[in-house]
């Protein structure tokens, strides 16, 4: 019951957002919405086991998580395509960004790092959150399961532009795990890639 009051409150505070009313206080309506969004996600990876192989601590368990960490940085650095590194424990946090990730977000790299990754998107309605977090999220849990990469063919996640409109965009996303000297996954390499125009619905006329 909690998600869904939590989807009708994204809902109805994004509505509120694109009326003339909301302009004056623009900044506190959007603080709204990335808390709800933020305690929504924390609640879909609960429940799609995407904290199962974490820690709700501050600390890892792994001796070798900073190793870890170094070795997924320096991938994401030589990546050829956007790419972040995320830690998939309450609150997926982005810990490493590179260059192309910030390009096609539109996001500075600094302001990415340390982000979590739910609150990339633009004022998507309460549908497209519904569909795309738990869809990301499943994801991850399965990559933490079976500890292989998993794919997400097409997934819609906007972008804000400069002008504070958003641009609807669709990504297929490619999730592979970053493993310790005991197999456990401690950090995910996120690798996407703009897809929009082949599966954005056709303009009507």
């Amino acid at each position: 019951m909690d998600r869904y009051a939590k989807i009708h409150n994204i809902d109805l505070l994004t509505r509120q957002l694109r009326t003339g009313k909301a302009i004056a206080n623009r900044g506190y309506f959007e603080s709204l919405i990335r808390r709800e969004r933020s305690e929504l996600a924390v609640m879909d990876a609960r429940d799609l086991g995407a904290s199962e192989h974490g820690l709700y601590s501050g600390e890892y368990g792994s001796a070798d998580a900073e190793d870890c960490l170094r070795a997924g940085r320096e991938h994401c650095e030589n990546s050829l395509f956007p790419c972040m590194i995320v830690d998939p424990r309450p609150g997926l946090r982005i810990v490493a960004a590179n260059a192309a990730a910030a390009a096609e977000t539109l996001i500075p790299r600094e302001e990415l790092i340390g982000r979590r990754l739910y609150e990339m998107s633009g004022e998507n309605d309460a549908t497209i959150e519904a569909q795309s977090i738990p869809g990301l999220l499943a994801s991850f849990a399965t990559v933490m399961a079976t500890k292989a990469a998993h794919c997400l063919r097409a997934l819609r996640f906007d972008v804000r532009l400069p002008d504070a409109r958003t641009d609807e965009r669709y990504w297929r996303i490619q999730n592979s795990p970053i493993l310790d000297g005991k197999r456990e996954v401690l950090f995910i390499r996120c690798e996407f890639f703009n897809i929009s125009r082949p599966v954005r619905p056709p303009a009507k006329a």
